[in-house]
C-alpha cells in the first residue's frame, strides 16, 4: 500500500483496560514470520521469534487491537472488520484487518479462550498460518492498586509499561470515502457532501459540508453533525446537523435495496427533494474539497 505512514504513541492509552498477549510457540513464529529460504538447516532448527498483541478495552465492547510483528519496535493498529461469533466450543471468534497488507494476507481471525488466543493470519480457506498466544500481562483501570482480581491469572504490569513506551502505526485517516453526494434542484444548486475515513469509519469522524456556487467561486460551509441514525431496513440514514448560524438541518437518504411495490423513495434535505450529483460534479467536489480517495486497484498485465 502506498499510504503515507503516521505513527502515534501507545502512551496515549495509559489508564485504559489492557491485555498483552505473546505467541507461545517461538519456533513456529520464527518460521511463519521470518525469511527462512536463506537459512541452513541448523539455523531453521534454532530459529526463535515472537509476536505480541495488545487489546485495549473490554472484550465484546469498545476495544482496539494492536499487533507487533517479530523484529520490529512498533505495533500496528488493526481494524475491526465486524465479524464475530461462530466460535469453537466456548471460544469466541473475532475478525480484523491489517490494511498495510494485501487483501489475501490482510485478514486476522482471533479465537478467544480465557487467557489464550488462537490467531490466524490470512484467509482461513487457504492454508492457514496460525499461532497460539498466551496472556502475559493485564491491567484493569478499575483496580488502581494493580492487585489482580481473583479471576486474573497474570498481571505483570511492568510488561504493560514497556509496551506503552512503544509507538504504533496508525490507520491512515487521510484516505476518505464519500458516503453521500447530493444537490438541490435549484437553478444554482447547493451540493451536500458527507465523507469519512475509509479505514476507520465512526459516526463522529464524518465531515458534513455544503458547497454553493457564487460569483467569485464556491462557498464552503462545514456543518456539525449532532446525530446519526441508520435503520435496519437496509440502510436508511438520517443525519441531523447544525450550520454556522446554529440552524438545524436534516439529510434523509432512504435505502433502495428492498422498496415495496408502491413505495416512492426520495432523498431529502430538510423537507425538500434532492438528487445525486453527477459523476462530473462529484469529481469537481473531490478536487475542490481536497478529498483524497482510495486509489483504484487495476490489474496490470504488463
Amino acid at each position: 500500500m502506498e499510504n503515507k505512514k503516521e505513527f502515534g504513541e501507545l502512551s496515549e492509552f495509559n489508564g485504559r483496560e489492557v491485555e498483552l498477549y505473546r505467541s507461545s510457540d517461538l519456533h513456529n513464529t520464527a518460521i511463519y514470520f521470518t525469511e527462512v529460504d536463506g537459512m541452513n538447516q541448523e539455523q531453521r532448527k534454532n530459529a526463535s521469534a515472537y509476536f505480541e498483541l495488545l487489546r485495549f478495552g473490554l472484550k465484546g465492547g469498545d476495544h482496539q487491537i494492536y499487533v507487533r510483528f517479530p523484529y520490529t519496535d512498533y505495533f500496528v493498529e488493526i481494524i475491526d472488520s465486524g465479524g464475530s461469533g461462530g466460535g469453537i466450543g466456548n471460544m469466541q471468534k473475532h475478525q480484523y484487518k491489517n490494511i498495510w497488507l494485501d487483501k489475501d494476507e490482510s485478514p486476522l481471525t482471533i479465537f478467544d479462550h480465557e487467557d489464550n488466543l488462537i490467531v490466524f493470519f490470512g484467509r482461513m480457506d487457504w492454508t492457514p498460518k496460525f499461532n497460539f498466544m498466551t496472556k502475559v500481562a493485564s491491567y484493569d483501570k478499575g483496580n488502581p492498586f494493580c492487585h489482580p482480581y481473583p479471576n486474573e491469572t497474570f498481571l505483570n504490569f511492568s510488561g504493560i509499561e514497556f509496551a506503552l513506551r512503544m509507538k504504533y502505526l496508525k490507520i491512515p485517516e487521510h484516505i476518505r470515502t464519500i458516503h453521500y453526494c447530493f444537490k438541490t434542484m435549484d437553478s444554482i444548486p447547493t451540493f451536500i457532501v458527507v465523507d469519512s475515513p475509509t479505514y476507520n469509519f465512526r459516526y463522529n469522524n464524518q465531515r458534513f459540508r455544503l458547497v454553493t456556487r457564487e460569483l467569485e467561486g464556491y462557498r464552503i460551509e462545514e456543518l456539525e453533525i449532532k446525530s446519526f441514525q441508520r435503520f435496519r431496513d437496509g440502510g436508511t440514514t438520517i443525519i441531523t446537523a447544525v450550520d454556522t448560524n446554529n440552524v438545524e438541518h436534516k439529510l434523509c437518504a432512504p435505502q433502495r435495496m428492498f422498496p415495496t411495490e408502491n413505495e416512492v423513495l426520495s432523498d431529502k434535505w430538510d423537507d425538500t427533494d434532492i438528487v445525486p450529483a453527477s459523476k462530473e460534479e462529484e469529481q469537481m467536489l473531490v478536487k475542490l474539497l481536497d478529498i483524497e480517495l482510495e486509489p483504484i486497484e487495476t490489474d496490470d498485465e504488463n
